[in-house]
């Protein structure tokens, strides 16, 4: 049997073509909502090249190209017991045989010597042909299994990413309130120095102090060790400090978009998340193995052809004979393994099993994925709300502040006012940022559930 067109295009190198043609989302089709300008990197620009350089560098990536690879050998592999085998055997040989009590005769065989066998399967009641498509599977499954580690890593970079940034709104606070109680300790030893405090009140101050420097530790120790680990999963060298923003621009909440995204995921029962399409194909591979255990114990027909050449010398008293001996042969045969101690039997049931195992993994699946989707919906509304109040108190502090710097230059508030409504809006701008990036963490695992990340469109040719 010839290579069918599918292993022949594959063997071109398919298996992006594969990965590409496994990211479209079937579910929303030409009525996916739109998504442009909604995602972290939109208001982040920055982490758009990192995302870019991870779908190239990430380990989690090149492993499952890796995979992808090693199916596409494994589908040659299937595909070889379909196909005529050729095997040639040459050889030079110097035989002599002698007949015991008989000096008169002698043979002798010498020279090249050579056999050309062709064997090819005729027919095997489908099984190889369910075997190839099985290997077909694996290859699909392994497109998948990519897409789905690149959709699973960007999820994570952005929400890794998020929050860092949302860490360093907070340490820039943090980092100011302690320079307030430091500033502030200063002046307590001056004053105890001076004798206008007791010692007692100075080491109560010192013990804040230390408090406090040891939680700023603390947040800079965590978000350091968090900066690492997003680099290592990204597969960049280093993540400055400088690199990492310490707000996130104002937000707009599309509660409608969110709406559209949870339909377009439940209209289908959720079959055509990644995960799920692979637990399809896998129950696909239960139901082709069932088919080849099936005929495991029925006759098998095989053909095969083949030439050859011997070299015979006989010497004898009064003469000597050499012949050059060729042979053709053709047949046909059938093989038929009558009982395999019951293998069948056990094979066909574990194909059963398989089965019905995967597609319980299914059900269960897109049931717990269509409540996160609903989940994350019903989420998103309530960080809406919440980013919406967060921004009211940002604008009270920074209008509260705006009013106390005035006051302070015309001599009608004291300075301590003034730093503590700078502390204020500090605290109000890392909670703000805290919102934004909880809100964008859930939508962006939203969009991603969906099938309708940008980024998995962008596989490079």
């Amino acid at each position: 049997m010839l290579l069918s067109g599918p292993r022949l295009w594959r063997s071109a190198g398919c298996a992006l073509v594969i990965t590409v043609s496994c990211l479209t989302p079937g579910a929303f089709g030409a009525g996916a909502p739109a998504i442009g300008g909604t995602l972290p990197e939109d208001y982040l620009p920055a982490l758009a090249p990192i995302l870019q350089v991870a779908r190239q560098r990430s380990p989690q990536v090149i492993a499952a190209e890796i995979e992808v690879a090693l199916s596409e050998a494994q589908a040659f592999a299937a595909d070889a017991p379909r196909l005529p085998s050729l095997s040639a055997n040459l050889n030079f040989t110097a035989n002599q045989t002698a007949v015991p009590g008989d000096a008169s005769i002698q043979n002798r065989d010498h020279g090249f010597f050579y056999a050309l066998t062709l064997n090819q399967a005729i027919f095997q009641w489908g099984a190889l042909k369910n075997q190839s498509a099985i290997a077909d599977i694996n290859v699909q499954i392994a497109g998948k299994n990519h897409a789905e580690a690149r959709r699973l890593l960007t999820l994570s970079l952005r929400q890794l990413y998020l929050s860092l940034v949302a860490k360093k709104a907070a340490l820039v606070q943090v980092r100011h309130a302690f320079g307030l109680v430091e500033a502030g300790q200063a002046l307590e030893r001056e004053k105890l120095d001076r004798g206008l405090v007791a010692r007692a009140h100075v080491a109560s101050r010192e013990l804040a102090l230390r408090e406090a420097r040891l939680h700023l530790t603390r947040l800079e120790a965590d978000w350091a060790g968090d900066r690492r680990r997003f680099a290592r999963m990204a597969g960049i060298g280093e993540l400055n400090e400088e690199a990492v923003p310490s707000a996130i621009p104002v937000l707009t909440a599309a509660p409608a978009a969110a709406s559209a995204v949870l339909v377009g995921i439940t209209q289908d029962g959720g079959r055509s998340l990644f995960e799920a399409e692979i637990l399809a194909l896998r129950s696909r591979e239960a139901v082709l193995r069932y088919e080849i255990a099936k005929v495991r114990l029925r006759p098998k027909i095989y053909a095969s052809a083949g030439t050859s050449l011997d070299n015979a010398t006989t010497a004898t008293m009064n003469s000597v004979t050499q012949q050059a001996v060729t042979r053709q042969t053709a047949s046909v045969r059938a093989q038929w393994d009558i009982f395999d101690g019951f293998a069948t039997r056990g094979a066909k049931q574990e194909a059963l099993t398989a089965r019905r195992q995967q597609e319980s993994r299914l059900a269960n699946f897109t049931a717990e994925m269509m409540e996160r989707a609903r989940l994350l919906e019903r989420q998103l509304a309530i960080d809406a709300e919440a980013m919406e109040i967060s921004e009211i108190h940002r604008t009270m502090a920074s209008l509260g502040l705006k009013q106390l710097r005035q006051e302070f230059e015309l001599g009608r508030a004291p300075r301590t006012a003034v730093t503590g409504a700078e502390s204020a809006v500090l605290v109000s701008e890392a909670n703000s940022a805290g919102t934004r990036a909880v809100y964008l963490s859930r939508w962006s695992e939203l969009v991603s559930l969906a099938g309708l990340d940008p980024v998995l469109n962008n596989v490079p040719r």
